[in-house]
Protein backbone atom coordinates (compact mmCIF):
# COMPACT_ATOMS: atom_id res chain seq x y z
CA UNK A 1 0.00 0.00 0.00
CA UNK A 2 1.06 3.16 -1.04
CA UNK A 3 2.13 6.26 1.38
CA UNK A 4 -1.20 8.82 1.31
CA UNK A 5 1.67 11.90 1.73
CA UNK A 6 2.78 12.84 -0.87
CA UNK A 7 7.06 14.15 0.19
CA UNK A 8 7.24 18.21 -0.16
CA UNK A 9 10.87 19.47 0.99
CA UNK A 10 12.41 22.44 2.47
CA UNK A 11 15.47 24.50 2.76
CA UNK A 12 17.91 24.06 6.04
CA UNK A 13 17.81 22.89 9.65
CA UNK A 14 14.42 21.44 8.81
CA UNK A 15 12.44 17.63 9.41
CA UNK A 16 10.54 16.26 6.74
CA UNK A 17 7.78 13.82 8.38
CA UNK A 18 5.83 11.30 5.62
CA UNK A 19 2.95 9.83 6.96
CA UNK A 20 2.07 6.25 5.57
CA UNK A 21 1.50 2.89 6.74
CA UNK A 22 4.37 2.69 8.44
CA UNK A 23 3.79 5.25 10.51
CA UNK A 24 6.32 8.90 10.28
CA UNK A 25 9.85 8.34 8.87
CA UNK A 26 11.94 11.16 9.49
CA UNK A 27 14.96 13.39 7.53
CA UNK A 28 17.09 16.03 7.37
CA UNK A 29 16.45 17.68 4.45
CA UNK A 30 19.11 19.60 2.30
CA UNK A 31 19.64 23.04 1.81
CA UNK A 32 16.53 23.63 -1.03
CA UNK A 33 12.91 23.61 -1.40
CA UNK A 34 10.78 21.50 -3.00
CA UNK A 35 7.27 22.08 -3.51
CA UNK A 36 4.52 19.90 -4.26
CA UNK A 37 2.19 22.17 -7.04
CA UNK A 38 -0.71 19.13 -7.29
CA UNK A 39 -4.08 20.04 -5.55
CA UNK A 40 -3.48 23.77 -4.88
CA UNK A 41 -6.36 25.94 -3.15
CA UNK A 42 -8.00 25.79 -0.21
CA UNK A 43 -9.71 22.39 0.53
CA UNK A 44 -7.83 20.61 -2.20
CA UNK A 45 -6.63 17.36 -1.37
CA UNK A 46 -8.27 16.76 2.09
CA UNK A 47 -6.45 13.78 3.50
CA UNK A 48 -3.48 13.15 1.10
CA UNK A 49 -1.52 16.26 2.05
CA UNK A 50 2.08 15.96 4.47
CA UNK A 51 2.97 17.42 7.07
CA UNK A 52 6.22 19.77 6.95
CA UNK A 53 7.14 20.10 10.64
CA UNK A 54 9.85 22.42 9.86
CA UNK A 55 12.07 25.15 11.91
CA UNK A 56 12.62 27.31 9.03
CA UNK A 57 10.16 27.84 6.41
CA UNK A 58 10.30 30.83 3.62
CA UNK A 59 9.07 31.90 0.72
CA UNK A 60 6.03 29.99 0.97
CA UNK A 61 3.66 32.25 -1.25
CA UNK A 62 5.92 30.93 -4.32
CA UNK A 63 3.70 28.00 -4.64
CA UNK A 64 0.46 29.27 -5.69
CA UNK A 65 0.71 33.24 -6.84
CA UNK A 66 -2.73 33.63 -8.42
CA UNK A 67 -5.03 36.00 -7.59
CA UNK A 68 -7.61 33.75 -5.31
CA UNK A 69 -11.25 32.92 -6.02
CA UNK A 70 -14.09 32.70 -4.48
CA UNK A 71 -13.41 29.79 -1.61
CA UNK A 72 -9.84 30.49 -1.84
CA UNK A 73 -10.27 34.26 -0.78
CA UNK A 74 -12.46 33.63 1.84
CA UNK A 75 -10.74 29.92 3.22
CA UNK A 76 -8.28 32.59 4.82
CA UNK A 77 -10.17 34.13 7.49
CA UNK A 78 -13.34 31.92 8.34
CA UNK A 79 -13.31 28.68 10.43
CA UNK A 80 -14.90 26.14 7.72
CA UNK A 81 -15.90 23.55 8.65
CA UNK A 82 -18.28 22.13 6.40
CA UNK A 83 -19.37 19.23 8.60
CA UNK A 84 -21.01 22.35 11.36
CA UNK A 85 -24.29 21.73 12.85
CA UNK A 86 -25.84 25.28 14.43
CA UNK A 87 -27.18 25.12 17.89
CA UNK A 88 -29.99 27.35 19.83
CA UNK A 89 -28.13 30.79 21.63
CA UNK A 90 -29.05 31.21 25.07
CA UNK A 91 -29.83 34.93 24.39
CA UNK A 92 -32.38 35.43 21.33
CA UNK A 93 -31.55 36.72 18.40
CA UNK A 94 -27.98 37.61 20.09
CA UNK A 95 -29.42 40.14 22.74
CA UNK A 96 -26.98 42.85 23.40
CA UNK A 97 -28.73 43.10 27.37
CA UNK A 98 -27.90 39.02 27.41
CA UNK A 99 -24.33 38.96 29.30
CA UNK A 100 -23.38 35.85 31.06
CA UNK A 101 -20.65 34.98 32.89
CA UNK A 102 -19.17 32.58 30.66
CA UNK A 103 -18.55 32.29 27.18
CA UNK A 104 -21.12 29.19 26.25
CA UNK A 105 -18.71 26.04 26.34
CA UNK A 106 -18.11 21.95 26.46
CA UNK A 107 -15.98 19.77 27.56
CA UNK A 108 -13.92 17.18 25.39
CA UNK A 109 -12.62 14.36 27.96
CA UNK A 110 -11.14 10.99 26.72
CA UNK A 111 -12.11 12.01 23.60
CA UNK A 112 -16.42 12.58 24.47
CA UNK A 113 -17.85 15.76 24.57
CA UNK A 114 -19.80 16.85 27.71
CA UNK A 115 -21.93 19.75 28.30
CA UNK A 116 -20.89 22.48 30.53
CA UNK A 117 -23.28 21.40 33.08
CA UNK A 118 -22.49 17.90 32.63
CA UNK A 119 -18.74 18.40 33.74
CA UNK A 120 -16.63 20.00 36.56
CA UNK A 121 -12.99 20.37 35.71
CA UNK A 122 -10.65 19.28 38.85
CA UNK A 123 -11.60 16.78 41.34
CA UNK A 124 -10.30 13.79 41.89
CA UNK A 125 -8.61 13.65 38.31
CA UNK A 126 -6.35 16.06 38.01
CA UNK A 127 -6.43 16.43 34.17
CA UNK A 128 -4.28 20.16 32.17
CA UNK A 129 -6.88 21.83 29.98
CA UNK A 130 -6.01 23.19 26.37
CA UNK A 131 -8.33 26.03 25.31
CA UNK A 132 -9.68 25.67 21.78
CA UNK A 133 -11.24 28.86 19.33
CA UNK A 134 -12.82 28.43 16.20
CA UNK A 135 -12.44 30.71 12.99
CA UNK A 136 -15.31 33.90 12.17
CA UNK A 137 -18.21 32.63 11.62
CA UNK A 138 -18.35 29.11 13.16
CA UNK A 139 -18.36 27.45 16.65
CA UNK A 140 -17.32 25.70 19.39
CA UNK A 141 -17.80 22.66 16.80
CA UNK A 142 -15.28 23.52 14.31
CA UNK A 143 -12.32 22.12 16.30
CA UNK A 144 -13.60 19.01 17.77
CA UNK A 145 -11.81 16.29 15.99
CA UNK A 146 -7.88 17.44 16.94
CA UNK A 147 -9.55 18.26 20.53
CA UNK A 148 -11.26 14.69 20.32
CA UNK A 149 -8.09 12.94 19.44
CA UNK A 150 -5.30 15.28 21.65
CA UNK A 151 -7.61 14.19 24.48
CA UNK A 152 -8.06 10.30 23.66
CA UNK A 153 -4.40 10.06 23.11
CA UNK A 154 -3.42 11.46 26.55
CA UNK A 155 -6.03 11.25 29.85
CA UNK A 156 -3.93 13.54 31.25
CA UNK A 157 -5.73 16.28 28.84
CA UNK A 158 -9.33 17.72 29.12
CA UNK A 159 -10.29 20.40 26.16
CA UNK A 160 -12.46 23.31 26.93
CA UNK A 161 -14.31 24.64 23.83
CA UNK A 162 -15.34 28.01 23.46
CA UNK A 163 -17.78 30.10 21.51
CA UNK A 164 -16.05 33.18 20.85
CA UNK A 165 -18.34 36.56 21.24
CA UNK A 166 -21.32 36.76 19.07
CA UNK A 167 -20.79 33.16 17.37
CA UNK A 168 -22.58 29.84 18.23
CA UNK A 169 -24.76 30.38 21.99
CA UNK A 170 -22.16 33.29 22.83
CA UNK A 171 -23.77 36.98 22.94
CA UNK A 172 -22.85 39.48 20.86
CA UNK A 173 -22.34 41.84 23.58
CA UNK A 174 -19.36 39.33 25.17
CA UNK A 175 -19.42 38.39 28.94
CA UNK A 176 -19.68 40.00 32.23
CA UNK A 177 -16.12 40.97 33.54
CA UNK A 178 -15.78 38.04 36.04
CA UNK A 179 -14.75 40.30 39.53
CA UNK A 180 -13.75 44.17 40.12
CA UNK A 181 -11.34 42.33 42.21
CA UNK A 182 -10.35 40.54 39.45
CA UNK A 183 -5.47 40.52 39.70
CA UNK A 184 -6.26 41.21 35.92
CA UNK A 185 -9.18 43.58 35.97
CA UNK A 186 -7.50 46.73 36.68
CA UNK A 187 -4.68 45.95 34.32
CA UNK A 188 -5.15 48.12 31.16
CA UNK A 189 -5.45 45.40 28.57
CA UNK A 190 -8.32 44.44 30.15
CA UNK A 191 -11.22 47.21 29.68
CA UNK A 192 -14.16 48.84 31.22
CA UNK A 193 -17.47 47.58 30.94
CA UNK A 194 -18.63 50.21 28.45
CA UNK A 195 -15.33 49.64 26.15
CA UNK A 196 -15.47 46.14 26.66
CA UNK A 197 -19.01 45.47 24.69
CA UNK A 198 -17.17 46.78 21.63
CA UNK A 199 -16.40 44.01 18.99
CA UNK A 200 -12.80 43.67 19.32
CA UNK A 201 -10.11 41.02 19.43
CA UNK A 202 -8.78 42.38 21.99
CA UNK A 203 -12.68 42.05 23.93
CA UNK A 204 -13.01 38.71 22.34
CA UNK A 205 -9.58 37.32 23.74
CA UNK A 206 -10.52 39.19 27.50
CA UNK A 207 -14.20 36.95 27.14
CA UNK A 208 -11.55 34.04 27.33
CA UNK A 209 -9.75 35.38 30.37
CA UNK A 210 -12.75 36.37 32.42
CA UNK A 211 -14.51 32.92 31.26
CA UNK A 212 -11.05 30.85 32.68
CA UNK A 213 -11.33 32.76 35.64
CA UNK A 214 -14.76 32.34 36.24
CA UNK A 215 -14.31 28.12 35.66
CA UNK A 216 -11.29 28.36 38.93
CA UNK A 217 -8.82 27.69 36.08
CA UNK A 218 -6.22 29.48 37.57
CA UNK A 219 -2.69 29.34 39.45
CA UNK A 220 -1.52 25.62 39.19
CA UNK A 221 -5.02 25.21 37.49
CA UNK A 222 -4.34 27.46 34.63
CA UNK A 223 -4.82 26.19 30.81
CA UNK A 224 -1.22 24.91 29.66
CA UNK A 225 -1.93 25.49 26.01
CA UNK A 226 -4.41 27.54 23.63
CA UNK A 227 -5.02 26.12 19.78
CA UNK A 228 -7.13 28.77 17.48
CA UNK A 229 -7.80 28.58 14.30
CA UNK A 230 -7.87 31.76 12.12
CA UNK A 231 -9.59 34.64 14.11
CA UNK A 232 -9.75 32.25 16.60
CA UNK A 233 -5.69 32.05 16.21
CA UNK A 234 -6.16 35.86 16.64
CA UNK A 235 -7.50 35.91 19.82
CA UNK A 236 -5.46 32.75 20.99
CA UNK A 237 -1.95 35.09 20.92
CA UNK A 238 -3.96 38.15 22.34
CA UNK A 239 -4.77 36.20 25.23
CA UNK A 240 -0.97 34.73 25.22
CA UNK A 241 0.05 38.33 24.90
CA UNK A 242 -2.08 39.47 27.62
CA UNK A 243 -0.95 36.99 30.28
CA UNK A 244 2.60 37.40 29.41
CA UNK A 245 2.99 40.91 29.26
CA UNK A 246 -0.13 42.62 32.04
CA UNK A 247 1.02 43.77 35.04
CA UNK A 248 2.96 41.00 37.48
CA UNK A 249 1.41 37.86 36.11
CA UNK A 250 5.10 36.71 35.92
CA UNK A 251 5.66 37.17 39.16
CA UNK A 252 2.51 36.42 40.64
CA UNK A 253 3.17 32.49 39.43
CA UNK A 254 2.38 30.83 42.94
CA UNK A 255 -1.13 33.15 43.25
CA UNK A 256 -4.02 30.46 43.10
CA UNK A 257 -6.01 33.63 41.75
CA UNK A 258 -4.04 34.76 38.94
CA UNK A 259 -4.43 32.66 34.94
CA UNK A 260 -0.88 32.12 34.20
CA UNK A 261 0.57 32.26 30.72
CA UNK A 262 -0.27 29.21 28.78
CA UNK A 263 2.98 26.84 28.11
CA UNK A 264 2.08 26.37 24.19
CA UNK A 265 -0.38 28.57 22.30
CA UNK A 266 -0.72 27.08 18.79
CA UNK A 267 -1.76 29.15 16.11
CA UNK A 268 -3.23 27.80 12.99
CA UNK A 269 -3.24 29.26 9.88
CA UNK A 270 -4.23 33.37 11.40
CA UNK A 271 -2.68 35.47 8.02
CA UNK A 272 -0.83 38.80 10.21
CA UNK A 273 -2.57 41.99 8.13
CA UNK A 274 -5.81 42.87 7.10
CA UNK A 275 -8.61 40.50 5.62
CA UNK A 276 -8.73 40.04 1.89
CA UNK A 277 -11.80 42.35 -0.62
CA UNK A 278 -13.15 38.87 -1.19
CA UNK A 279 -14.19 38.55 2.49
CA UNK A 280 -15.84 41.94 2.52
CA UNK A 281 -18.02 40.82 -0.33
CA UNK A 282 -19.32 37.89 1.44
CA UNK A 283 -20.19 39.67 5.02
CA UNK A 284 -22.05 42.58 2.70
CA UNK A 285 -23.61 39.92 0.87
CA UNK A 286 -24.52 38.25 4.17
CA UNK A 287 -25.35 40.93 5.92
CA UNK A 288 -28.02 41.62 2.73
CA UNK A 289 -29.70 38.53 3.36
CA UNK A 290 -33.21 38.80 4.14
CA UNK A 291 -34.02 37.31 7.67
CA UNK A 292 -36.17 35.07 8.30
CA UNK A 293 -34.93 33.43 4.81
CA UNK A 294 -37.76 30.68 4.36
CA UNK A 295 -35.24 27.61 3.06
CA UNK A 296 -31.74 26.68 2.99
CA UNK A 297 -32.28 26.86 -0.95
CA UNK A 298 -33.14 30.33 -1.05
CA UNK A 299 -29.94 31.09 0.96
CA UNK A 300 -27.79 29.46 -1.72
CA UNK A 301 -30.10 31.07 -4.53
CA UNK A 302 -29.91 34.00 -2.86
CA UNK A 303 -26.51 34.68 -2.62
CA UNK A 304 -25.28 33.08 -6.16
CA UNK A 305 -27.58 35.02 -8.11
CA UNK A 306 -28.48 38.05 -6.18
CA UNK A 307 -25.00 38.75 -5.04
CA UNK A 308 -22.61 36.59 -6.93
CA UNK A 309 -21.09 34.32 -4.02
CA UNK A 310 -19.81 31.11 -5.33
CA UNK A 311 -22.06 28.03 -4.58
CA UNK A 312 -18.84 26.90 -1.96
CA UNK A 313 -19.40 29.85 0.13
CA UNK A 314 -23.00 29.74 -0.12
CA UNK A 315 -23.72 25.79 0.57
CA UNK A 316 -21.35 26.28 3.64
CA UNK A 317 -23.09 29.32 5.17
CA UNK A 318 -26.23 27.08 5.21
CA UNK A 319 -24.67 25.45 7.82
CA UNK A 320 -24.67 28.43 9.93
CA UNK A 321 -28.22 28.75 10.07
CA UNK A 322 -31.13 27.96 12.80
CA UNK A 323 -34.43 28.47 13.21
CA UNK A 324 -35.74 31.62 13.75
CA UNK A 325 -37.31 32.68 17.19
CA UNK A 326 -39.70 35.11 16.25
CA UNK A 327 -41.92 32.84 15.04
CA UNK A 328 -44.97 35.47 14.29
CA UNK A 329 -42.71 36.80 11.80
CA UNK A 330 -43.27 35.88 7.93
CA UNK A 331 -39.94 35.15 5.50
CA UNK A 332 -39.97 36.68 1.90
CA UNK A 333 -42.04 33.87 0.58
CA UNK A 334 -45.15 34.54 3.41
CA UNK A 335 -44.34 31.62 5.52
CA UNK A 336 -43.66 31.61 9.01
CA UNK A 337 -40.93 30.40 10.46
CA UNK A 338 -37.51 30.28 8.43
CA UNK A 339 -33.99 30.80 9.42
CA UNK A 340 -31.75 33.20 10.59
CA UNK A 341 -27.63 33.47 11.19
CA UNK A 342 -26.18 31.71 14.45
CA UNK A 343 -23.54 34.62 14.49
CA UNK A 344 -23.73 37.98 14.86
CA UNK A 345 -22.68 40.18 11.78
CA UNK A 346 -22.11 43.29 14.04
CA UNK A 347 -19.74 41.24 15.82
CA UNK A 348 -18.37 39.62 12.69
CA UNK A 349 -17.90 43.10 11.27
CA UNK A 350 -15.94 44.38 14.08
CA UNK A 351 -13.35 41.83 14.53
CA UNK A 352 -12.80 41.82 10.58
CA UNK A 353 -12.39 45.69 10.86
CA UNK A 354 -9.88 45.09 13.73
CA UNK A 355 -7.55 42.81 11.68
CA UNK A 356 -5.32 45.66 10.71
CA UNK A 357 -5.04 47.03 14.41
CA UNK A 358 -3.71 43.71 15.89
CA UNK A 359 0.06 43.58 14.96
CA UNK A 360 0.79 40.01 14.94
CA UNK A 361 4.25 39.81 14.03
CA UNK A 362 4.82 42.33 17.03
CA UNK A 363 3.33 40.53 19.48
CA UNK A 364 4.79 37.16 18.75
CA UNK A 365 8.18 39.32 19.18
CA UNK A 366 7.19 40.40 22.50
CA UNK A 367 5.72 36.82 23.86
CA UNK A 368 8.87 35.20 22.89
CA UNK A 369 11.11 38.17 24.50
CA UNK A 370 9.06 37.35 28.23
CA UNK A 371 9.73 34.29 27.75
CA UNK A 372 13.34 34.42 26.96
CA UNK A 373 13.67 37.64 30.08
CA UNK A 374 11.95 34.85 32.68
CA UNK A 375 13.49 31.48 31.65
CA UNK A 376 10.25 30.31 31.50
CA UNK A 377 9.54 27.11 28.99
CA UNK A 378 6.66 29.03 26.74
CA UNK A 379 6.06 28.38 23.24
CA UNK A 380 4.87 29.68 20.21
CA UNK A 381 3.89 27.56 18.04
CA UNK A 382 3.08 29.23 14.04
CA UNK A 383 1.30 26.64 11.68
CA UNK A 384 1.19 28.04 8.06
CA UNK A 385 -1.25 26.46 5.51
CA UNK A 386 1.32 26.13 2.27
CA UNK A 387 -1.87 25.79 -0.39
CA UNK A 388 -3.14 29.16 0.56
CA UNK A 389 -0.89 31.84 -0.80
CA UNK A 390 -1.43 34.52 1.64
CA UNK A 391 1.74 33.89 3.18
CA UNK A 392 3.94 36.39 1.75
CA UNK A 393 8.19 35.85 1.82
CA UNK A 394 8.43 39.52 4.45
CA UNK A 395 5.65 37.56 6.51
CA UNK A 396 8.06 34.50 7.00
CA UNK A 397 11.00 36.16 6.36
CA UNK A 398 10.43 38.30 10.16
CA UNK A 399 9.01 35.17 11.58
CA UNK A 400 12.53 33.47 10.68
CA UNK A 401 14.40 36.28 12.12
CA UNK A 402 12.04 36.36 15.31
CA UNK A 403 12.88 32.71 15.99
CA UNK A 404 16.94 33.39 15.25
CA UNK A 405 17.15 35.91 17.55
CA UNK A 406 15.49 34.17 20.68
CA UNK A 407 15.67 30.15 21.87
CA UNK A 408 14.82 27.81 19.55
CA UNK A 409 12.00 26.17 21.66
CA UNK A 410 10.23 29.92 21.98
CA UNK A 411 8.75 30.16 18.82
CA UNK A 412 8.27 27.04 16.43
CA UNK A 413 6.97 27.40 12.81
CA UNK A 414 5.43 24.44 11.44
CA UNK A 415 4.07 24.31 7.53
CA UNK A 416 1.25 21.47 6.61
CA UNK A 417 0.72 21.14 2.44
CA UNK A 418 -2.92 22.19 3.33
CA UNK A 419 -4.97 24.44 2.60
CA UNK A 420 -6.84 27.16 5.19
CA UNK A 421 -8.67 24.27 6.79
CA UNK A 422 -5.65 22.58 8.27
CA UNK A 423 -7.92 20.36 10.73
CA UNK A 424 -9.89 19.03 7.87
CA UNK A 425 -6.93 19.01 5.00
CA UNK A 426 -4.38 17.78 6.81
CA UNK A 427 -5.73 16.65 9.92
CA UNK A 428 -2.94 13.95 10.42
CA UNK A 429 -0.06 16.48 10.27
CA UNK A 430 -2.16 19.05 12.53
CA UNK A 431 -1.87 16.16 15.29
CA UNK A 432 1.92 15.50 14.75
CA UNK A 433 2.61 19.34 15.79
CA UNK A 434 -0.09 19.16 18.63
CA UNK A 435 1.86 15.92 20.34
CA UNK A 436 5.06 17.49 19.59
CA UNK A 437 4.36 19.85 21.17
CA UNK A 438 1.99 19.35 24.19
CA UNK A 439 4.35 15.80 24.78
CA UNK A 440 7.60 17.66 25.71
Amino acid sequence: MANRFRFVGVRGRSVISNFGRDGWNSATAGHKRLFSRAGAGAGAGAGTGTAMMTTSTRNISRQHKSTHRGIRNFSHFFSGSFRTAPFKSACPSFSSNCRTRTLHHEWIVDGKVYKAENYQPGGNEKRETIIFLHGLLGNNKNLRTPAKKLTKDNPNFHALMMDLRGHGASPAAGIVPYSSSSPLSSSSSLSSSHEHSHPTINNCANDVIHTVQALNLTGSSSPIGIVGHSFGGRCALTYHHTLCTTGDVNVDTDKETVVNPPQHCFILDSVPGTAHASVDHVLRAIESVPIPIASKKDLVQFLTQDQNVSKAIAHWMTTNLRSYDDQSASTSSGNKGGFEFTFDMSVARGVLDDFPQQDMLLMIRDCVSVSDADSINRTIHKIMASKTGAWTEEMVDELEEIQSDHFDDRLKLVTLDAGHWVHIDDLEGLMVALRAGFDR
